[in-house]
């Protein structure tokens, strides 16, 4: 799907939830009643990857941290807002075929991990991890390739902004 709201053009492309508990059964399904609702009524429903894009500028936000294979293949971004919600749970194999899937695939100069901390508590300027041990492994493997590939990596905090793209000359 592509949407065009004035200078900005939006994609939406199908992807894929973070890896499923293999007892998931609400996987493509339509929440179908009325507003508001706890919690555990939602279901997981559908999984997308947005690009937009604005002038020269791109940027690809990946909001869950699995893939559909190829599904990037002709995708390309300057900034990916990068998902690691338990990436660092997932073998190194999985860790691998996710960011060739992702950011190798897009090329991008600046990757941002999102979807890493803790959504429970109310946003503050330093933000907390939803698990340490989650986040310290996704960051360092995500870091560690970034850093093989000439890739900056740049982490927001709460109430911080981060320069995604270079200033054009004057």
């Amino acid at each position: 799907m592509h949407f065009q709201f004035g200078n900005f053009s939006v994609t939406v492309l199908p992807s894929k939830h973070s890896p499923q508990n293999p007892e998931a059964t609400d996987i493509g399904k339509i929440l179908e009643h009325e507003q508001p609702q706890e919690m555990l009524s939602y279901v997981e429903g559908n999984s997308f990857d947005f690009v937009i894009k604005h002038g020269s500028n791109s940027i690809l936000i990946k909001p869950s941290a699995s893939w559909l294979e190829g599904g990037l293949d002709k995708v390309s971004a300057d900034v990916v807002f990068l998902s690691t919600a338990q990436l660092g749970l997932q073998n190194h194999e999985f860790m691998q075929t996710y960011y060739d899937q992702t950011v190798a695939k897009v090329n991008p100069k600046l990757v941002v991990p999102i979807h890493w901390d803790n959504f429970w508590l109310p946003l503050s300027k330093h933000l907390l991890p939803m698990s340490n041990a989650d986040t310290t492994n996704s960051f360092n493997y995500i870091i560690s390739r970034t850093k093989t590939d000439n890739i900056q990596f740049g982490i927001m905090q709460g109430t911080e902004s981060l320069m995604l793209f270079d200033q054009p000359k004057q």
